[in-house]
């Protein structure tokens, strides 16, 4: 089993948070975790970490899918970047920087 410790930022500015359930799906060489809850609330400026659990090791992190959807009001979310530590220690990080908005799946690819 491969633990994963992932952290996922929200972008500083007054309406980036959100209440919209937000998750994530870990993509590595050697397959995906499962889509694995974050949180259901993510305020402005703040970092939520989880750690994602997988049956085998992923191989090297190429990219993340995350994935918004509404549990009450629609609520739009900017997420800042994520940053996924491996358990080797190699820490992988997803520059992300856009708004995330109704129902929907994107897919951040590694970065600097």
């Amino acid at each position: 089993m491969a633990t994963y410790k992932v952290t996922v930022a929200t972008g500083d500015m007054v309406e980036a948070g959100t209440n919209n359930s937000i998750s994530i799906t870990l993509v590595g060489s050697n397959g995906e975790s499962h889509q694995t809850t974050v949180s259901f609330l993510f305020l402005p400026g703040k970092e939520k970490s989880l750690s994602v659990h997988c049956g085998q090791d992923l191989g090297p992190i190429v990219l993340i899918r995350l994935h918004k959807w509404r549990l009450f009001l629609e609520d739009a979310w900017f997420c800042k970047d994520v940053r996924v530590t491996a358990p080797s220690g190699t820490l992988y990080r997803f520059p992300c920087y856009q708004w995330l908005e109704g129902v929907t799946t994107v897919e951040v690819r590694e970065g600097s």
